[in-house]
């Protein structure tokens, strides 16, 4: 005969102070134990590790682990005004109605833990500000984003080629038709050593991964290969405006990053994406 566990469900845990004393704020927790006769979606499609160790592992985003992400952006005090029953219906319509996607919950594990990551995340490149070598490039940083105060020592972020983020970039409507408004002024030169910028609003997972970023010296080729970077201080700015529900939460996960920020809680780097695309693309 099988026991049956017994759920908890949604509880709160009191804050507390760990041996080493450091401080651990109240939150709250949800069951996560496997009950007699649970064949949810949750238990089949359970996170799948690569072998690494550490949070940078390769991991499927399910309803599990969106709701362990709110848990952890949705500030201590917020989290102390809710009722248990209001902090299950807000994860419940967060996990069902916002499908974080991948990119973004990647690049902001990355912001809060860039030194874990780094050890283990092979679909990125990690450098130091001053380990770029084209001198071009390192002045257009260092002009563009003067109120940054861009260092030596300033983390860079290179995304490699046939990553997730990547082929979500060029196969992007925005990012499409942003580079074909500017195609002439490419051909006539005119972004040589400058750049344009491209502000991803429709696209959910490029607008909470990127924002708004430059595309510095993008050039055609003879043989019709486009070569472009893709620029972009990683870093969050206050939100107001809120049309929907949907902005509105989106917002409220954004200003809570600012805060985060402002605390020295996460790391801004600089993203770069080196794009190559050839003739039979869509630009």
């Amino acid at each position: 005969m099988t026991n049956k566990q017994n759920c908890a469900g949604t509880y709160k845990v009191s804050g507390y102070v760990r041996e080493d004393g450091t401080k651990v704020d109240s939150y709250w927790r949800t069951c996560g134990a496997k009950h007699e006769g649970d064949n949810s979606s949750s238990q089949r499609h359970q996170s799948k590790s690569t072998g690494m160790t550490g949070g940078a592992a390769e991991i499927d985003i399910n309803i599990n682990d969106r709701v362990k992400y709110y848990n952890h952006i949705l500030s201590a005090d917020i989290q102390d005004k809710l009722s248990s029953e209001q902090f299950v219906k807000l994860q419940t319509a967060v996990a069902k109605n916002i499908p974080f996607p991948y990119d973004f919950l990647k690049y902001y594990r990355i912001s809060l833990d860039i030194n874990n990551q780094k050890k283990f995340d092979k679909t990125n490149l990690y450098i130091k500000f001053e380990q770029i070598e084209d001198s071009n490039i390192k002045d257009f940083i260092k002009s563009h984003y003067k109120q940054q105060n861009i260092a030596n020592s300033t983390d860079v972020v290179i995304v490699q080629y046939g990553t997730s983020l990547m082929n979500n970039l060029v196969n992007s409507d925005e990012f499409i038709n942003a580079i074909n408004k500017e195609k002439d002024n490419i051909k006539n030169g005119l972004y040589k050593n400058s750049s344009f910028s491209i502000s991803f609003k429709n696209d959910l997972n490029l607008a909470l991964t990127i924002g708004k970023c430059n595309i510095y010296n993008p050039c055609f080729h003879k043989d019709g290969t486009f070569t472009a970077t893709l620029v972009d201080y990683y870093d969050f700015e206050y939100l107001k405006y809120a049309p929907s529900v949907k902005r509105a939460i989106i917002n409220a996960i954004n200003n809570n990053a600012v805060i985060q920020q402002e605390k020295g809680d996460l790391t801004n780097f600089i993203l770069v994406i080196l794009i190559t695309l050839f003739e039979n693309d869509d630009i």
